[in-house]
């Protein structure tokens, strides 16, 4: 491939930008549920990809305010949706936890030989 067409500047913003990134990431990472963070994540991507999107299904420019609108109301959805879910969720896990230690049964006698 060769050199010539690299820039030094990009190369140099591109490490900046991972030297700060991976450890903010790895810090949400431990801080954010996973199903929150595959949310968040996925919003991101259909937000940063909807121009190009919009392009190639020949959507006129006017139409990319609404699309907008439309992701992010949807997108603001289905997080209030997941945030009410996982907060039940989390509420119900202690007690079947019990349930499923009271429904084990007593344990099996050792074998004496």
């Amino acid at each position: 491939m060769g050199l010539k067409g690299v820039n030094p500047r990009w190369v140099l913003a591109l490490i900046v930008g991972g030297v700060v990134a991976a450890p903010t990431a790895a810090w949400l990472v431990r801080r954010i549920p996973t199903h929150l963070l595959g949310i968040l994540v996925g919003g991101v991507i259909l937000f940063t990809n909807t121009r190009t999107l919009l392009g190639t299904t020949g959507a006129p420019p006017a139409a990319a305010a609404p699309a907008y609108g439309a992701l992010g109301g949807l997108w603001a959805l289905v997080l209030a949706y997941r945030l009410a879910t996982g907060r039940r969720s989390k509420q119900a896990t202690p007690q079947r936890n019990a349930e499923a230690c009271d429904h084990a049964g007593p344990a099996a006698p050792a074998d004496s030989g």
